[in-house]
């Protein structure tokens, strides 16, 4: 029998409804929330709303540790999975705008000794490419929690991994590629990604109670634990430890922290007066590069596999994702896709 994981998420959604003078409706929020939550039997979940520059909702639903019956709060740490991405993502913002890199750079002006399989993916595979999952490098992920080392390790490897596709060719989903930016940042900073991360995006924000190791999360006095179905059965599981993956989704946070990531966002990449990212940076992000038809408007809400941040779009138009890290739907009209990580 396998198993589903149904904690270990925060779901962080950021309304921007049609009227900025429009409240957000707490009451409807809750019911549809633990609607969903009824229908997935998910133990718990914590959802945040940023509406105008603020926070207008965060509250949890649920319990962290079933067990225990210990309830989930706004401040409930999870592993947040491929929204790392994301997070990552903007970590190469940051040395953009720096003028450190340019997402248009082939990774090997920054490490010379980098090569991918093919002449053509040396000559062509840009940042961009890798954060968009367009490089061609794809999945190859059986190497995932194998390997102790950082994201750098995977230069040494590069050259024999076979692409999946062609590069720009089409959208292959590839932790490994979000991992190599993530390299790229290691070798222009002298720094691991975590410390990178703590640095330039969690210390300024002030996402105090974010982190760069799922397994770490033990460690912390409110925490969700990892549920999964078997059968009819929820079961805990362990924490998975991505290692060299991790800038694919090894982070962790609350959904208190996340609003202020959101907040930023929504503020043009500003966090009151520091800046944290560009606003030429931010368009470019939030543009679409890669299609991904995985789901139709009427099989919506089984698409919610991921966090998901929505921005500027109606609860029912669909998913967004964040900074360059992304997979794109369209349903009945293609003409505004929804993006996502």
């Amino acid at each position: 029998m396998s198993a589903r994981h149904l904690i270990g998420l925060v779901l962080l959604l950021v309304f921007a409804p049609l009227s900025h003078s429009q409240p957000l409706d707490a009451s409807a929020t809750d019911m549809r929330i633990e609607a969903l939550m009824a229908a997935y039997g998910t133990p718990g979940v914590a959802v945040a709303a940023v509406q105008d520059g603020r926070v207008v909702y965060a509250r949890g639903f649920g319990y962290r540790d079933v067990e225990r019956r210990l309830p989930v709060t706004s401040e409930t740490a999870f592993a947040i999975g491929s929204v790392s991405k994301q997070f990552t993502a903007g970590l190469i913002g940051t040395y953009e705008r720096d003028g450190m890199l340019s997402v248009t750079d082939r990774p090997a002006e920054h490490i010379p000794e980098l090569r991918f399989a093919t002449a053509t993916m040396d000559e062509l595979v840009t940042l961009e490419d890798l954060l968009a999952h367009r490089s061609g490098l794809g999945g190859l992920d059986a190497m995932a929690v194998h390997f102790p080392e950082g994201p750098s390790l995977h230069i040494e490897r590069l050259a024999h991994f076979e692409p999946n596709s062609g590069v720009r060719e089409r959208l292959d989903y590839s932790n490994v590629g979000i991992a190599l930016a993530a390299a790229v940042g290691e070798r222009l900073s002298g720094q691991t990604w975590q410390e990178e991360m703590h640095d330039r995006i969690f210390a300024p924000l002030g996402m105090t109670r974010s982190g760069t190791s799922v397994p770490a999360l033990g460690d912390s006095d409110n925490f969700a634990m990892p549920y999964g179905q078997v059968g009819t059965d929820q079961r805990p599981l362990i924490f998975e430890d991505l290692n060299e993956l991790g800038p694919g989704g090894g982070l962790t946070s609350t959904a208190s922290d996340l609003a202020r990531w959101a907040t930023m966002l929504l503020a043009e990449g500003r966090a009151g007066d520091t800046p944290i990212l560009t606003p030429d940076f931010l368009g470019r992000a939030f543009s679409a590069h890669s299609f991904w038809i995985a789901c139709s408007r009427e099989s919506l809400p089984r698409c919610f596999c991921h966090s998901v941040i929505l921005r500027r779009l109606s609860m029912t138009s669909g998913p967004l994702t964040l900074p360059l890290s992304v997979k794109s739907k369209h349903y009945a009209t293609p003409k505004t896709p929804s993006i996502w990580a």
